[in-house]
């Protein structure tokens, strides 16, 4: 039996290390330079394994098994065949999944994201597995562990088995290296599609759907035709220049598209209403019901913006059992709910800003991890007006930082999160806006100095409501 060759192995290591390689770095550089989620590449990679690895299989077996020779004999019909059916397949999983699954989240970022999975894990199964096979392979047959295993076999099976290896040791070296750089064309092929069908679903026009089916049927076509007719180098060069192309229309359009923003989230405690006293007031009624010490104004300002929840725990004494604190809740409750409008007023400023929103015709919603009846309750009293939407804490519905109430609140005015930004004056504010996806203005009236919220990462400030205006 012939042996692979050092550099046919060398060829092997290097695109196995770029298959695998290159989709985990996108993934961590997209992560912290787009801020991008995590799940979008998880749905990417899931929709390229049901619509190209089985949807699009179960297709080929019914078109071979009908036609047979007549389509794989003739060279322009099965390759025009395989790119439009790897175009359709691929696009349409694409433009479903960003249109439902990514519906809460989809923004420009994440449509990279996704990009980064599908490529990924398209690279990783296609030319990672087969190039570890074949290193594997390759160093059976160097030490003759190969040639014990085919012995045992019938010769059938054995030639079989010798015809589907040979090419380990007759393929010249460099092709293997060429299986690498394929690759990274490929992951870069299909961030630009997954941007194009992202582009569809945004503005609603599915003529970027079209163009994404197109390209892609042209890839992949167009780099085998070459290939069968010129050879793979030829091949190799026109898929390059084609993907560069691509990606330079991409990068433009990316770098060029701006955030048009038409809805504005709003915290509530600290941002929109100063409601520190009766909080204070209501906590410190509570403090003495217990027996235990009441605090002041700015005792409390350090610890609102979390839940009333936080709030009572950081302010009883060291070691008071949680079953207290849960028979503390309820009495806090009812007496806010009686005193929550005593002193609480808009922050100077405030109302003037939402007309003005209003009069620009902007959407606007309220989110607070206050309970919800309580949020509910001052938003009809104070910003009926202009807030349409107002949601507070209440079974189901994750409390801030999650992102649970912002993508409600957006569901809820017919926003998405590529159009939203969020407006709040804490560190959970600060985080609920990084986990929606959306840009935050930090206000600087509330309860957080603006020291505190640059140490925490913020850059966008509002010193007085009429500031908000210069971010839109």
């Amino acid at each position: 039996m012939n042996t692979v060759s050092t550099a046919s192995m060398v060829g092997m290591g290097v695109s196995l290390v770029i298959s695998v390689g290159v989709p985990i770095a996108l993934l961590i550089i997209a992560k912290i330079k787009l801020k991008g989620k995590i799940i979008n590449a998880a749905i990417g990679a899931g929709t390229f394994v049901v619509f190209a690895l089985i949807l699009e299989q179960l297709l080929h077996s019914v078109m071979l098994a009908t036609f047979g020779t007549s389509l794989t004999g003739n060279l322009w019909a099965s390759v025009l065949y395989g790119g439009l059916a790897a175009g359709l397949f691929e696009e349409t999983g694409r433009l479903l999944s960003m249109k439902f699954l990514m519906k809460k989240t989809l923004s420009r970022e994440n449509a990279i994201m996704y990009g980064v999975g599908h490529g990924g894990i398209e690279s990783i199964l296609i030319a990672g597995l087969t190039a570890f096979s074949n290193l594997v392979t390759s160093f059976m047959i160097n030490s003759g562990q190969l040639e014990t295993v085919l012995a045992t076999l019938e010769p059938g099976m054995r030639e079989q088995t010798m015809a589907q290896i040979s090419g380990l040791w007759t393929i010249p070296s460099w092709q293997f290296y060429i299986s690498g750089i394929e690759r990274i064309l490929a992951i870069a092929l299909q961030i630009c599609l997954s941007y194009t069908v992202y582009l569809a679903v945004k503005n609603r026009k599915y003529i970027y759907y079209l163009v994404a089916i197109a390209c892609h049927m042209a890839a992949d076509s167009g780099a085998v035709l070459i290939s069968r007719t010129a050879g793979i180098i030829w091949a190799e060069v026109a898929l390059f220049v084609g993907v560069a192309i691509y990606c330079r229309f991409v990068y433009r359009s990316y770098k060029s598209e701006q955030r048009k923003i038409t809805t504005l989230v709003f915290d509530m405690d600290g941002t929109v209403l100063n409601t520190l006293e009766d909080l204070t007031t209501s906590v410190n009624y509570v403090m003495e019901r217990f027996g235990m010490p009441t605090h002041t104004l700015e005792d409390y300002r350090k610890v609102f913006g979390s839940g009333i929840r936080y709030a009572i725990e950081k302010s009883v004494p060291e070691g008071t059992p949680s079953s207290v604190v849960d028979e503390m809740l309820p009495v806090f409750k009812e007496h806010y709910d009686v005193h929550c409008l005593d002193k609480t007023a808009p922050y100077e400023g405030i109302l003037d800003l939402m007309r003005e929103l209003k009069k620009r015709g902007y959407k606007m919603a309220i989110v607070s991890n206050k309970i919800d009846s309580a949020v509910k309750e001052l938003n009809e009293r104070f910003f009926s007006e202009a807030v349409s939407v107002a949601i507070g804490e209440k079974p189901g519905i994750n409390r801030k930082p999650a992102p649970d109430t912002v993508f409600v609140a957006l569901g809820e005015l017919g926003s998405t999160v590529d159009e939203a930004v969020y407006v709040g004056d804490s560190e959970v504010d600060f985080a609920t806006a990084k986990n929606s996806g959306l840009p935050c203005i930090s206000v600087l009236w509330g309860f957080r100095s603006r020291e505190y919220l640059e140490s925490i990462g913020a850059t966008c400030f509002a010193e007085k409501p009429e500031d908000v205006l210069n971010y839109l």
